[in-house]
């Protein structure tokens, strides 16, 4: 019930924001909520920067509640009319009940979140500021935190939970997809605003990298891209308002992960096209190139600011973890790719061309539909220019961004992931998400134009050529419905039973038997467990210090030593026993508990206490030897098992 009234609180407070652009600055309501949230998102940027993180939130939520009863006072006194919702609305909000119910019984799961996305938003919440260099927190010094700071807005408002933070940008990226449909010129055409839900389901598929009971933001690069687009085809004769809206979401889109800027850029080449088309039209002047200037600008001056705050509190910051190398562009340059480069090269070329890959069937069916779209509307309709001038920004954005993951992995990627392509299917596929979502508003905006019919007022039930295409248009559709409704319902039940997956056991097992910790500690800890592959790719280290806030962990399978060497491994624990940051450079896991009973009592008594996720064989073959007991799954003080308690 708590967690419902401060949903509510949440949406009292961006409501506010949300009436006063749209009925003061006449704003689309379509693309009110994502301006909303990024413009919460910039302000909240801000204040973190000069250390007034809480205090910012405290203050956004006060005017946002204060503009919601301003705008209630105005519907009273009947000076604006209260706007019923449409039917585009109303499934919207089928679609945010349906995944976010589901979003918040959901746990965290994926390897990235305990490493950044869900750590970073849980720093905030304990510190309420920025993390610093000595935060040993932070080892992605080069990702800005637009998207955890709105998360971090969301979840001070309705409760810190693994749900809350996937429903937070859950509504984040469903903002973006509200907003594509300010692209359509007439929003009674239902076959249009069939194709733009059916759109979110291929996103969907797309997506199945991550998909969106994650806090990675492959997702949310393209389509705030996309709702920056989309103010592009609805705001076209107003430059103002189309600067503003540009301005503000790419803003956004520069500070949640450096490669956004890449799809910002894209945004920007659509946003310059429709003003340099005003001007040609002498729609406007002077003004306007002036504007667009100082919107280009504008869009990258957050990403500016974070990169001077990066300088100036972050030495290593060039050497981090996908940081890049300067040098290795240079030589890539400069034509030298033998050895390593060329191995990646070679990879990656043998990768895009891989017919398996759902990202490369993705691109073919792309151009399958323009191919199909150039013939019936280009040719036959006589609409040529613009579905071509669409096929060539899609299919050369296309091919200049795997040139810029190509040069990540060249000169920004660590060598052992890069040999691997780590991460290439979800990269690639946010360009696939963003080429989808940008061939459905053209598409959908030259199809209006081909309708019988132009003049928007006149439109009704009988302003088709006949009967034929007017059947033609009814079954397409039901049929684009039938589509996105089964689809969406297939990916939520995928959600649910990825939830429930044995593979997940690890981090669930983790928050049942510590919670969520919030409060620092200086308790040494040892976790306890049997599976060998998510230890040796430190997936058990990373969540347990996620869920042991602040606390020196260690996950552990395999003890097999010689005495020097655990003697050592001792020793260095010692030394850093004061040292109880998050991450923790001294941290190791093996592979099981072969140890000798007087090597095995020594190492418990390093530990203040121990976390048993699983029954442990081993583990529980020495403490029945030397204990006389044996421990189920729990937490238990080290004190109590040398003791033989439990």
């Amino acid at each position: 019930m708590i967690s419902i009234l401060r949903l509510l609180l949440f949406f009292a407070i961006t409501m506010g924001y949300d009436a006063f652009f749209r009925n003061a600055l006449k704003m689309n309501r379509r693309l009110t909520w994502v301006f909303t949230f990024s413009f919460i998102t910039l302000i909240l940027h801000l204040g973190s920067l000069v250390g007034e993180m809480l205090e910012t939130v405290y203050a956004i939520s006060v005017v946002g509640c204060l503009l919601s009863l301003y705008h209630l006072w105005n519907i009273w006194k009947k000076r604006i009319k209260f706007r019923k919702l449409d039917y585009i609305a109303i499934g919207m909000m089928l679609y945010l009940l349906l995944f976010g119910v589901t979003l918040w019984n959901s746990p965290i799961l994926h390897y990235d979140n305990f490493t950044h996305w869900a750590t970073i938003v849980k720093f905030f919440h304990i510190n309420n500021a920025l993390p610093t260099q000595y935060d040993t927190i932070i080892s992605y010094y080069t990702y800005p935190v637009g998207s955890s700071l709105f998360i971090y807005f969301f979840t001070t408002i309705v409760g810190f939970s693994e749900g809350s933070m996937l429903v937070g940008q859950f509504f984040l990226i469903a903002s973006c997809l509200y907003a594509m449909f300010g692209a359509l010129r007439d929003e009674r055409r239902v076959l249009m605003v069939a194709m733009v839900f059916a759109s979110f389901a291929v996103f969907n598929t797309f997506n199945v990298a991550i998909r969106l009971n994650n806090l990675l933001v492959d997702f949310l690069l393209p389509v705030l891209a996309l709702a920056a687009i989309a103010g592009c085809f609805a705001y076209r004769n107003r430059f103002w308002m189309m600067s503003l809206h540009t301005a503000v979401i790419l803003g956004m889109l520069s500070i949640v992960k450096v490669s956004g800027l890449f799809f910002a850029f894209l945004a920007l080449v659509v946003y310059i096209a429709c003003m340099i088309r005003l001007i040609i039209r002498r729609r406007a002047g002077l003004k306007a190139f002036v504007m667009m200037l100082f919107t280009v600008l504008a869009s990258f001056l957050p990403f500016i600011i974070w990169q001077k705050h990066v300088s100036n509190n972050f030495p290593d910051a060039a050497s981090a973890k996908h940081a890049v190398s300067m040098t290795d562009l240079r030589q890539i340059l400069s034509g030298h790719v033998a050895g390593v480069p060329e191995k990646i090269i070679n990879l990656f070329v043998k990768s895009i061309f891989d017919i398996n890959s759902l990202s490369t069937q993705g691109i073919i069916i792309l151009n399958l539909i323009l191919l199909v779209a150039f013939i019936i509307i280009g040719i036959r309709l006589k609409h040529i220019k613009n579905v071509l001038v669409t096929w060539l920004f899609i299919d050369i954005s296309i091919v200049t961004y795997y040139i810029s993951i190509l040069l990540m992995y060249l000169t920004a990627m660590p060598t052992d992931e890069a040999l691997e392509l780590a991460g290439f299917e979800r990269y690639a596929s946010s360009m696939v998400i963003f080429a989808f979502g940008y061939l459905v508003m053209a598409l959908a905006w030259e199809m209006d134009k081909s309708l019988y019919e132009q003049t928007i007022s006149q439109r009704n039930a009988k302003s088709y050529k006949s009967l034929w295409n007017k059947r033609l248009y009814q079954y397409a559709t039901l049929g684009l419905t039938v589509y996105a409704v089964g689809m969406l319902l297939s990916e939520n039940n995928s959600i649910v039973f990825n939830n429930n997956q044995e593979t997940n056991k690890v981090s669930k097992e983790l928050h049942k038997l510590t919670g969520n910790n919030m409060n620092s500690t200086k308790k040494r800890i040892l976790v306890v467990t049997a599976d060998k592959e998510h230890v040796d790719s430190f997936f058990v280290q990373y969540a347990s210090r996620y869920y042991l806030w602040d606390v020196n962990v260690d996950a552990r399978e395999n003890f097999v030593s010689a005495d020097k060497e655990f003697l050592d491994l001792m020793k260095s624990y010692n030394d850093n026993a004061t040292s109880y940051y998050l991450w923790n450079e001294n941290i190791e896991a093996r592979d099981d508990f072969n140890f000798t009973d007087k090597d095995f009592i020594a190492l418990l008594k390093t530990y203040d206490e121990v976390v048993i996720l699983d029954d442990h064989y081993t583990f529980n073959a020495l403490t029945k030897k030397l204990f006389g007991r044996t421990y189920a799954p729990g937490v238990y003080k080290t004190s109590d098992i040398l003791s033989g308690k439990g």
